[in-house]
């Protein structure tokens, strides 16, 4: 791709944002940002396969959410609990929900199941495609953030859809592509910022193709868990369902590999749609009792 047309992309994508060092001083300078792309474009285009994948991941991130409020809007939008959003914190909270003296209820991360595993039925019981792994790790740091808060933890699942962060990020252009992976190695900060604003910049440029990528989420099918109802289950079945734990030299056979606790959205979860009937319905302090306990 030529660097003309990265830069483009780059100065189309930052607008009049500041731009992150060394380009403050000489931001909107194409000519100055085209002989840093040039340099690094001769260098080489190491791992320009996982830019794709990241931005892949950060489109289907964007659909997933367009299409979680959507579901939201339709069961509660007629109560007094809101919606808060609250991904720009880039943390592992994407959406809290609060009433209508502005407390917050519950904090919602989104999670999406890609690649099934397909020993799930001989290693843990499951069937593959009602098997969904969540590293043990982020059960104990939902948990300590709902101890902390005192505020139940919420995952939220899409599983189902025949859409990936792999196949979009194949079917991006590849000017956004080179322009996210060879803007991040000229600038020293804000990497991620860059490659959120390359995503924008996709969305705006190509709003049919992501109205695709919409309705592929759209007909995916969504379950919610609590972090509390994930720890109950892990003392319950914890060497039927936490592979790692039953694996002779588990860390050799499968390096890099996270400790997973899997669970079983048929068994396990419950659907989204029905959990906020279940809130407009009972409320939220019934549900809290029922969230505090495990039960969802």
């Amino acid at each position: 791709m030529a660097g003309s047309q990265i830069v483009d992309v780059l100065v189309e994508a930052f607008g009049s944002d500041q731009w992150p060092p060394p380009l403050r001083r000489k931001s909107g300078d194409k000519k100055y940002l085209l002989s840093l792309i040039d340099k690094t474009v001769a260098s080489g285009s190491k791992e320009i396969n996982k830019t794709s994948l990241i931005l892949g991941s950060l489109v289907l991130g964007e659909a997933a959410e367009q299409v979680f409020e959507s579901i939201y809007s339709k069961k509660l939008s007629t109560t007094e609990i809101n919606l808060v959003d609250q991904r720009g914190r880039r943390n592992d909270t994407d959406y809290r929900l609060i009433n209508g003296q502005g407390r917050p209820l519950y904090r919602l991360n989104i999670k999406f199941h890609g690649s099934l595993f397909r020993k799930a039925q001989e290693t843990v019981g499951l069937q593959p495609a009602d098997c969904f792994p969540l590293a043990t790790y982020k059960i104990k740091s939902a948990l300590d953030k709902q101890d902390q808060e005192h505020l139940p933890y919420l995952f939220v699942v899409v599983t189902g859809s025949d859409i990936s962060a792999e196949s979009i990020g194949k079917m991006l252009p590849p000017v956004f592509v080179e322009a996210a992976h060879y803007g991040k190695q000229i600038i020293s900060t804000r990497k991620r910022a860059l490659e959120e604003k390359i995503v924008q910049r996709f969305i705006i440029a190509d709003q049919e193709r992501f109205a695709k990528i919409v309705a592929a989420i759209r007909h995916a099918r969504w379950y919610v868990f609590s972090a509390r109802r994930a720890q109950e289950l892990m003392r319950e079945k914890l060497f039927e369902r936490v592979f790692a734990l039953k694996t002779p030299s588990f860390n050799r056979a499968y390096r890099n590999a996270e400790i997973d606790m899997h669970l079983s959205f048929s068994q396990d979860m419950m659907r989204l749609e029905d959990f906020l009937d279940l809130i407009g319905r009972e409320g939220h302090f019934k549900l809290a009792g029922m969230l505090e306990r495990g039960t969802i």
